[in-house]
């Protein structure tokens, strides 16, 4: 499923939200598992807005995803000018805890288990696998 949305940046994150985790087949996840998914979108979508949109509310951002198997895969796309993920500079390092934004991608990356840019950094697909990882005690 694919669909774009425009508007302010809380009324966008809050529709895509609606949009992936009341699809079908993602209603009966964790509470662990919405959190991940919830996380690392949410965090895309502000990306596409502010950065590769610089906040115009006019322009959308599409939003797709699918089930492959036990694997969701999601993207995020905006119209920017696109960005080189490998010039952002990591946030844990001592000039990066100073910043105030940035860890957008970090997050991403810890919550999903693969992820990749694609059309110059204009899209993110992200793939979580919806099995649940047994815990050791």
């Amino acid at each position: 499923m694919v669909r774009s949305f425009t508007g302010p940046l809380a009324e966008v994150v809050q529709s895509t939200r609606a949009f992936v985790l009341d699809g079908d087949g993602l209603k009966d996840l964790s509470q662990e598992l919405v959190f991940a998914i919830r996380l690392a979108l949410e965090e895309a979508v502000t990306n596409a807005h502010k950065h590769g949109h610089g906040g115009d509310p006019d322009r959308p951002i599409s939003i797709g995803y699918s089930c492959h198997g036990e694997d969701l895969i999601l993207e995020v796309a905006d119209t920017g000018e696109g960005f080189d993920p490998g010039s952002i500079p990591d946030p844990r390092s001592p000039d990066g805890l100073e910043r105030s934004s940035g860890r957008g991608l970090l997050l991403i990356r810890a919550f999903m288990h693969q992820v990749e840019h694609l059309d110059a950094g204009r899209r993110i697909r992200m793939r979580r696998s919806l099995v649940e990882q047994a815990r050791s005690s």
